[in-house]
């Protein structure tokens, strides 16, 4: 545990040797479950701003961590319910695997803001570097409103680099 809760930099995590099996995954989600009751509370380290995307399982806010000189970061804020539980562990899981990957946003965090309520439920906070140039479908939605197109170039390059994220995926997945 460090400053950031449990980090994919200072991760106290054991790397198996070989294939894991379906008992090391059980094994593994049994530990993330468990951390879960331990993770920090952001505090006031955080000042979330504007909502800059949200979906099905949370929102995605840019912030300012006041304990980095004010640095932009993106937080992801998902409610931690029953049912929410096995994504959240899936989400952790991948962040914390891939936030080195030179496609990817960096993963700096993840707290659990508590309710304080009965009648509400935590709060689990991903903290993660802000990409400001927007997503793909940002750019394709720019380029539609100019009517322009996307340039073939353009389409290979995200398709190449989305691949190689699959690719590392998988080679994770298979204890590669």
């Amino acid at each position: 545990m460090s400053d950031y809760g449990y980090d994919s930099r200072g991760r106290e995590r054991q790397r198996r040797g070989g294939s894991r099996g379906d008992e090391d995954d059980h094994d593994e989600r049994r530990n993330i479950l468990q951390r879960l009751d331990s993770i920090q509370d952001p505090g006031k380290r955080y000042l979330l701003r504007e909502c800059i995307g949200f979906g099905v399982c949370g929102d995605v806010y840019e912030a300012i961590d006041q304990q980095a000189g004010n640095k932009r970061v993106a937080v992801k804020v998902q409610k931690l319910t029953p049912e929410s539980q096995s994504l959240i562990i899936e989400e952790y899981k991948i962040l914390r695997d891939f936030g080195s990957h030179p496609n990817l946003p960096d993963f700096y965090g993840i707290y659990r803001r508590r309710s304080g309520k009965k009648t509400e439920y935590d709060q689990i906070w991903f903290v993660m570097e802000l990409c400001e140039g927007g997503t793909v479908m940002d750019l394709v939605h720019g380029l539609l409103a100019k009517d322009k197109k996307m340039r073939e170039e353009h389409i290979g390059f995200i398709l190449r680099e989305v691949i190689q994220v699959n690719l590392a995926e998988r080679t994770v997945s298979n204890g590669a």
